[in-house]
């Protein structure tokens, strides 16, 4: 029985097409293994990189929440405040003390976000206007079967104050065996808004002076148990956490 030619050249195309496949799927098997390989012998680089890198950012974030904590900063702020004539000041009598307006609470606002600038330079070392860095690193050492290795960690993390948050970003590098890897670069934004009120003591000398300035009208009544004034108080989170760059 004879097979006609017009078959003869779909067989044909049928078996250039199953062979041109099964050769696509070696190459995309070896592509596999070789990327497979490829991050397997990389990983050991990158290992851990990204959570000390986020933990440097947390790190910062630890430290900008213990400089608001102090007192003194509150204080710094608002006797600034009290004692710059071109600053006006409008307090609001609460019966149990006193509370800023809006407009003075947002000048206060502004007077303690550089307060907190200048006391920023005692947690880190300045590196430009508006730019902080804290430099930090860690060592460990692996023995086993009489083999050692020793890996070394240098991270270096930056601080960006920003008109309405701050910008932290930690840079780590490791290094085994005194080889180094490439880098791990995590940045987050550090956001602050008011959590609550900071009490401060007010007295008679402070009150007459806020009654002379016009703060305080005259007619409110002015006790013992109200002389205290409530400051803004400031807390500090972390809204994001990304790696953006390797």
């Amino acid at each position: 029985m004879s097979i006609p030619k017009s078959r003869h050249g779909g067989a044909y195309i049928m078996v250039l097409a199953a062979t041109m496949l099964m050769l696509l799927m070696v190459v995309l098997a070896l592509s596999v293994t070789t990327l497979s390989r490829r991050t397997t012998a990389r990983y050991s680089y990158y290992m851990g990189l990204y959570d000390l890198a986020v933990s440097g950012n947390g790190q910062a974030l630890f430290l900008l929440r213990q400089i608001v904590s102090d007192d003194d900063i509150y204080l710094n702020a608002w006797n600034r405040m009290l004692n710059s004539p071109d600053i006006p000041i409008s307090l609001v009598n609460e019966a149990v003390g006193f509370s800023m307006d809006g407009p003075t609470a947002e000048r206060f606002g502004q007077i303690f976000h550089e307060e907190m600038r200048r006391a920023i330079g005692g947690a880190f070392a300045r590196v430009r206007v508006g730019e902080y860095r804290l430099i930090w690193g860690l060592d460990a050492t692996i023995e086993f079967d009489e083999i050692t290795i020793s890996d070394s960690y240098t991270a270096f993390t930056h601080l960006f104050i920003r008109s309405d948050h701050f910008l932290v970003t930690t840079r780590i590098h490791r290094y085994i065996n005194d080889e180094p890897s490439h880098y791990t670069l995590v940045e987050a934004a550090i956001n602050w808004d008011t959590a609550g009120y900071r009490e401060i003591g007010l007295d008679a000398n402070t009150i007459a002076s806020l009654m002379s300035q016009g703060a305080i009208s005259s007619y409110m009544p002015v006790t013992a148990e109200n002389m205290i004034l409530f400051l803004d108080e400031f807390m500090f989170t972390m809204v994001e956490s990304l790696r953006v760059a390797r």
